[in-house]
């Protein structure tokens, strides 16, 4: 207790010193006291500071990003009143609870079918599916009883619950008894009792699966083991088939029928729990074959990588990310945006959005992904790049928050390494990254699955199918319409990037005006994707092979040929009360068969039309004709057994035997049957169509269709596969070879000399599905003629008219060189489209190049030809699109040196050359230079390129001259460009000859305009690569620069961003003029 009455001070002494110190420490301790609270004051200040000003910018954030939501669900989607129709895009399944409303008996884990996808109204959806089981057939053994199968159930349980702690009542749920039978071999009793087993999980399908194989102890049967049937079925495929769900078609939910989820699980507009059973599943057909407005997102990011160095996520960060939303089915994007880290500075058109650090960046995508709510995200090797880099790199930085990218609350994105491999496309090591709810589309995967191409790069492949899109292009004036044109066909064959990655990090470290640059590269490399999207309608051509197939769209791109065919096959033989086995995959175990025939080739040159005899469909063809199935096969003891009737069964050249369409109809051929005639329908119906994307949408469906029925051989072939069966691929290659041996005889024993006919045909090659003849005549419609009379008559040979017609100058092999050398220029349209439809329509460019090995008659004679013969070849015998194949073989044969220089030689000094390429709808010269770019670049020093640049100068002149006035003079500018452009961007002009070349090619044209503009596109590359000398060229650049800044450029270049990235990228390069020039004043 204090005492507050004060006492009388004491007299004031003088403090000892030994006192005086702590006196002193005491103080300062005070004082520090004191200087600690105001040091936590203010850093509580700062830091209510900072989350207000945090807070501050989410909330910005978010009300920008809340202008890109989808639209608003009407009252009677939220009332439940209306039924729900939408297109579903992705199906998978999830371990979860029982729905106690749905299934009030049900309890304990179960498989949850999830179904994702979009109305007509843009709504997105979230389905759970409840009540669906995973289940597999097996044998009955003869002499089980109703009470045997109870007994059975319970050993089959104990064994299951052996070192398992699932957390369900029952593993097996039930085993019940019905009628099938399996597909294989040809039966003839009709079905026979099967178990059906039903699990409780998905996962328990294998477990049970290896305990029957292993053999199992039954009272009364004693150790059993059993072949299991479809017991290696996904589970979601399973689910698919037996409720007819075809991947992409439209699924309706009665209203009534559903209930709203209680907790919403994932971030869908509508989200609701159903049964299996109350699902309606209609076909593609009418309005159900139309497609959902899918918002499609394109996205590409940008790193500053080390000098030297690859990005690394754990060293380098992200610096851009641009981003393109579209509508499925419009043209333009509706969202434009670009996230910066740092400033930068406004972009037309494009909604710029500047972060002070990456964590921002990061979070602000990961905000737009869930506010735009894209159902397919696509980009340019996103699945092995961009998406795990991002996933990585947030992990690196601490950001937990950030992978959370899918429709599913707090469900994390996954990414593991996989291998791919098929025959088709070897080997691949890729990443799979799983988003739940979105399809992931990597257009470089789809590239290299559906296209043969010498380079997948995005430039390359950009360049390949989209160079001659010109009318795409939007500028305010038409200089800049021009540019961009220049621009698009500049990048044909060897064009640079517009940003090389080793200055990515310089330009992020300079200002806003450098980071624009960058932005507008990252732009255009989002956008780039989108384009090939649309142009090559790929989301178009999956989903109707989906349709075709039965399989969700994400099984197109991450599983092979297989898994389409059986899922056709399962579908087909529910119908028929059919199961298929389990077979053990044997590999090269399995044995080997006999491939198909090919002929002989009679290489050497052909002056005369060759017809081209072509099996329309050989393989599918002979599968119908001869019944080949796995359930029309006849084993060895069942010939003998069965005693079958000769007219009943068909006996392969191969040995096996199969039973006659008219004794048992085979699902093979039923299902090609089926894909045949709805291709011809859809072919059909193609024709009569007006509306583009309903004609998208059948071209889409007749590929999907011929695709498939291709596929079905190779899936009893694949020894491997799901189902081979030797018995079947090796009789359909016996009859193709038949067949091929079959044709050349007739051909050659029916059109001779002493049949009436004026020469005698010779078959000058044959492989697979093709025999190529040569009938003697001089003119292509007696060549057709007699190819037409030909296929007639060697089809009534045949059970079914299997044959087709094809004439064509460069054949799709190349196995055998023949031109015609009179009428060249009436026949140049001919030429053109044979040889582009002969090159793709089975094999591609990689294997016409390795088969043109024997296009050259004795080619392993390296000196054979003289320089005279090696001249007037590629000179005058019309050497045309297969140049480039050709002369990389000629280099075989000779060095480098004497090959180039024989070549420039015979340009230089070939006036008959000059002559036949003056037609303007062939334009081979140009063809010629840029083939010449890329077998030349590493000749010697001492050929100069400036030899072979005079003469096309030469032959531009008379062109230009000839079409200056018309638009086929502006083409041929474009061409050029592209010609000249790829030369400069290989190093095929030394330093000192650049500015040489540049006077050269700028003087024969009489366009003032598009002189300027050739000379920007060198002086461009010159500049950002610093390969030509600035000495001496100010003058020309300030004169350039000073004739686009003649007109409004600044609207010019706000448009060009709007419409275009590959536009925009002509404005940087003008900028860079600029600077350039202003560093010289």
């Amino acid at each position: 207790m204090s005492n507050n009455r004060k006492r009388p001070a004491p007299p004031p002494q003088k403090p000892s010193p030994a006192a005086q110190a702590p006196k002193h420490h005491a103080a300062s301790q005070e004082d520090e006291f004191v200087d600690e609270d105001i040091f936590l004051d203010e850093t509580l200040l700062l830091e209510d500071e900072e989350i207000l000003r945090d807070l501050e910018d989410r909330r910005a954030l978010a009300s920008r990003l809340s202008k890109w939501v989808r639209p608003p669900l009407s009252d009677a989607y939220i009332s439940h009143s209306r039924n729900i129709l939408f297109q579903q895009l992705e199906i998978d399944y999830v371990i979860g609870e029982s729905h106690k409303e749905l299934l009030p008996k049900s309890s304990g884990s179960a498989a949850i079918i999830r179904i994702f996808g979009v109305t007509r109204e843009g709504h997105s959806v979230c389905c759970h599916v409840h009540g669906f089981e995973p289940y597999f057939y097996i044998n009955c053994p003869p002499g089980m009883g109703p009470d045997d199968i109870v007994r059975f159930h319970q050993i089959l349980e104990a064994r299951m619950r052996e070192n398992r702690n699932a957390k369900v009542q029952q593993y097996v749920r039930r085993i019940e008894l019905v009628q099938k039978r399996s597909i294989m071999y040809y039966q003839q009793q009709t079905s026979h009792p099967f178990l059906k087993i039903v699990v409780a999980l998905p996962a328990m399908v294998p477990n049970c699966r290896g305990i029957l194989d292993r053999g199992i102890q039954i009272d009364g049967f004693g150790m059993k083991s059993f072949m299991t049937y479809e017991s290696n079925v996904l589970f979601a495929l399973r689910f698919m088939i037996d409720c007819n769900i075809v991947g992409g078609n439209w699924i309706d939910v009665p209203a009534g029928k559903y209930k709203k989820t209680a907790k919403n699980l994932s971030y869908c507009q509508l989200e609701f729990d159903c049964l299996y059973s109350e699902l309606i599943s209609h076909a593609p057909e009418g309005e159900f074959s139309k497609m959902a407005p899918f918002r499609v997102l394109s996205f590409d990011i940008e790193c500053a990588g080390r000098k030297g160095h690859f990005p690394e996520p754990n060293h380098d960060p992200v610096i851009q990310v641009a981003n393109l939303v579209t509508l499925q089915g419009e043209d333009q994007p509706f969202i434009r945006n670009v996230m910066t880290l740092k400033s930068c500075s406004p972009i037309v058109g494009v909604d710029v959005m500047s972060f002070d650090t990456e964590r921002e960046v990061l979070l602000a995508w990961r905000d737009f992904i869930r506010e735009v709510d894209p159902d397919i995200i696509i980009g340019y090797n996103i699945c092995k790049f961009d998406l795990p880099y991002l996933i990585e790199r947030a992990e690196t930085l601490g950001i937990v928050e950030f992978p959370i990218l899918g429709r599913i609350r707090n469900s994390r994105v996954r990414v593991k390494d996989t291998t791919f491999s098929s025959r088709q496309m070897g080997t691949r090591e890729s990443k799979e990254v799983t988003i739940e709810g979105r399809v992931q589309f990597d257009l470089l995967q789809a590239m290299q699955r559906d296209y043969k191409l010498s380079s997948y790069s995005l430039n390359s492949v950009s360049a390949h199918f989209l160079s001659e899109q010109h009318g795409l292009i939007c500028a305010a004036t038409y200089l800049f319409i021009l540019l961009a044109c220049v621009r698009s066909c500049a990048c044909a064959h060897a064009h640079k990037e517009d940003v090389h990655h080793s200055i990515i990090s310089d330009l992020q470290n300079g200002n806003s005006e450098t980071r624009r640059r960058l932005a507008v590269y990252c732009l255009k490399d989002a956008y780039l994707p989108q384009r090939l999207l649309d142009k090559l309608m790929f989301i178009y051509n999956y989903v109707e092979m989906a349709r075709v197939t039965g399989v969700p769209m994400s099984f197109l791109l991450s599983r092979g040929q297989s898994i389409k065919v059986l899922s056709q096959l399962l579908r087909k033989a529910k119908q028929r009360g059919l199961v298929i086995p389990n077979v053990k995959q044997a590999g090269s175990e399995q044995g080997t068969y006999e491939g198909a025939t090919v002929l002989e080739a009679r290489a050497g040159f052909y002056e005369k039309p060759i017809a081209t005899l072509d099996f329309a469909s050989l393989y599918p063809s002979i599968m119908m004709a001869y019944n080949l199935c796995y359930c029309t096969l006849v084993t060895p003891e069942d010939v003998r057994k069965l005693n079958l009737p000769p007219e009943c069964i068909n006996k392969t050249p191969s040995g096996e035997t199969f039973v006659k369409s008219n004794l048992q109809k085979g699902i093979l051929p039923e299902i090609l049957e089926e894909l045949i005639t709805a291709r011809k329908r859809a072919k059909a119906d193609l024709k009569e169509a007006k509306d583009p994307l309903v004609k998208a949408v059948l071209d889409g469906r007749q590929l999907a269709l011929k695709i498939s029925a291709n596929s079905v051989y190779g899936f009893t072939g694949a020894t491997v596969g799901q189902l081979p069966c030797l018995e079947i691929s090796s009789s359909v290659t016996s009859y193709g070879r038949q067949m091929i041996e079959h044709t050349k005889k007739l051909v050659e024993d029916k059109f001779t000399m002493l049949g009436g006919y004026e020469h005698n045909a010779e078959v000058i090659y044959g492989d697979t599905d093709s025999v190529m003849v040569q009938f003697g005549v001089d003119t292509v419609e007696a060549a057709m003629k007699l190819g037409k009379e030909a296929a007639e008559y060697i089809s009534g040979t045949f059970i079914k008219s299997i044959f087709d017609l094809g004439c064509c100058y460069l054949l799709k092999f190349m196995a055998a060189a023949f031109w015609w050398l009179l009428g060249l220029i009436s026949l140049a349209v001919f030429l053109f489209d044979c040889f582009l439809a002969a090159l793709f329509h089975h094999h591609g460019c990689v294997d016409v190049i390795k088969a043109s090995l024997s296009c050259i008659p004795n080619i392993t004679r390296p000196f054979f030809f003289s320089r005279s013969f090696l001249g007037n070849f590629l000179t005058r015998k019309a050497f045309f699109r297969c140049w480039r194949f050709q002369f990389q073989l000629v280099l075989g044969g000779f060095s480098t040196f004497s090959a180039g220089y024989l070549l420039v030689h015979r340009l230089r000094h070939s006036r008959l050359l000059v002559h036949r390429l003056r037609h303007p709808r062939l334009g081979c010269w140009f063809t010629a230079f840029n083939n010449l770019v890329s077998v030349v670049g590493s000749l010697p020093s001492t050929i100069s390129a400036l030899e072979a640049l005079r003469v096309l100068s030469n032959i531009s002149i008379w062109h230009m001259a000839k079409w200056k006035s018309s638009n086929m003079g502006c083409q041929r500018s474009l061409e050029l460009c592209r010609s000249f452009g790829s030369a400069i961007s290989c190093g095929f002009f030394s330093d000192l000859e650049t500015p040489i070349a540049i006077d050269k090619i700028i003087a024969p044209i009489p366009n003032l305009e598009v002189g300027k503009l050739l000379t920007l596109e060198w002086i461009s590359r010159s500049v950002q690569d610093d390969t030509l000398g600035r000495d001496g060229l100010s003058p020309l650049i300030c004169e350039t620069l000073s004739l686009i800044n003649s007109g409004n450029c600044a609207a010019a270049d706000d448009s060009a961003s709007v419409c275009s990235p590959e536009a925009s990228a002509w404005v940087v390069r003008r900028e860079a003029l600029v600077n350039l020039t202003q560093n010289k004043a």
